[in-house]
């Protein structure tokens, strides 16, 4: 094996990166245009308990009490909400829901439910929201925000999610997000594209979708449809940096090189300090035997990520291409440092292995074989 083969075997370009499951929550609160309204018996004094809160609330006359005052506690609630304290969105939410069961008839309580539910999700306390979508879809059963936050907490805890995104399409057949995460949820690559193209056929311009569909067909090796994809995605989302980089690892599996150069510098221009797209970029330049332009992008990658063990292997094979043993003996030391670390003992060996063919002479030889056996 020669050393240009010894960088492809044992370092391989990074595959491409799966886009985290998407649970964005669109259907946010709803919030009025009204100027914050407050009514001081229903502000909690300072340390005051909110148990005792609403104790004193029910001690208040109901006939003190209306529709208007439980939509100011519920429009109240929602600012918090969109600023992102959980918690006091609760405590207003949870005044709404203690006036609201006298005015059923004029006040359609479901959507606070539906509010509460999501505070407790955002807060990840995903059994008391599902408690509250369930309080919700009771109140009415067409209500599809509160199927689809259903199935958006129970894809949080692992079971029952499909079939709750199903009824939210069911209730509105145009709901993008529940076709784009039933396909998140899908392993099989075919059901998966199957939802996210019908995402798109309700929006479009739904990046994420297209993002996945393509991360699906590289997987598949159908690497012009995903080249295609993440086309579609940087079009929509011109700062998508892992849909630049994706496209570049199609591209040079496409065997494109100028294409994948290209597009790993696009990369690095959305996002400087995106490290695989420099070791990618040191391999192909390594392959074109333009060892300094390879060396100045793997030292690059290791500024960025100093663990890099592979960018300080590869430059160590290069040194030796160079006939710089000192300098590749030392790299390959600190690769060798680093799987270690890592515990990844078959790279230590490989490592040793290099050394004692290109660099024998080297102390730093016994060096790592003594650090090794230490971690025994």
């Amino acid at each position: 094996m020669n050393k240009k083969d010894l960088i492809k075997a044992y370092y391989p370009r990074s595959k491409p990166k799966k886009q985290e499951k998407q649970t964005r929550q669109t259907k946010q609160p709803k919030q009025d245009n009204q100027k914050p309204f407050e009514v001081a018996y229903r502000i909690p004094e300072k340390n005051q308990d909110i148990n005792k809160a609403i104790e004193y609330f029910h001690r208040k006359n109901i006939t003190e009490l209306n529709k208007e005052d439980a939509e100011r506690d519920y429009n109240t609630g929602n600012r918090f909400h969109n600023r992102g304290d959980y918690d006091r969105a609760i405590e207003y939410y949870q005044y709404a829901i203690n006036i609201v069961p006298y005015f059923e008839e004029e006040y359609n309580c479901m959507l606070v439910y539906n509010n509460m539910g999501l505070a407790y999700n955002n807060k990840g306390d995903y059994d008391k929201a599902i408690s509250y979508y369930q309080k919700a879809i009771e109140k009415n059963p067409d209500y599809a925000d509160a199927n689809y936050n259903m199935g958006l907490a129970y894809d949080n805890i692992g079971n029952k999610a499909i079939s709750y995104y199903q009824k939210a399409i069911e209730k509105n057949p145009y709901y993008e997000n529940a076709y784009y995460n039933m396909g998140n949820i899908y392993n099989i690559y075919n059901k998966a594209i199957s939802y996210y193209q019908k995402a798109i056929e309700k929006n479009p311009y739904y990046a994420d979708a297209y993002y996945n569909m393509g991360n699906i067909y590289n997987n598949q090796g159908n690497h012009e449809r995903a080249i295609e994809c993440y086309q579609k995605v940087v079009k929509i989302k011109p700062d998508c940096v892992d849909a630049y980089y994706n496209m570049g690892l199609a591209y040079g599996d496409n065997g494109n090189y100028d294409k994948e150069i290209e597009c790993y510098q696009k990369t690095i221009k959305v996002k400087p300090d995106y490290a695989d797209a420099y070791y990618n970029l040191g391999v192909i330049y390594y392959e074109n035997v333009n060892y300094d332009k390879a060396i100045e992008c793997y030292q690059k990658a290791i500024e960025i990520k100093p663990d890099c063990a592979n960018a300080y292997f590869n430059i160590g094979i290069i040194c030796c291409e160079k006939g710089r043993k000192i300098s590749a003996a030392d790299n390959f030391y600190k690769a060798g440092l680093l799987y270690l670390k890592q515990n990844n003992r078959p790279l230590v060996l490989e490592t040793l292995d290099e050394m004692n063919n290109f660099v024998p002479d080297s102390p730093l030889i016994q060096k790592l074989m003594d650090k090794l056996y230490e971690e025994r």
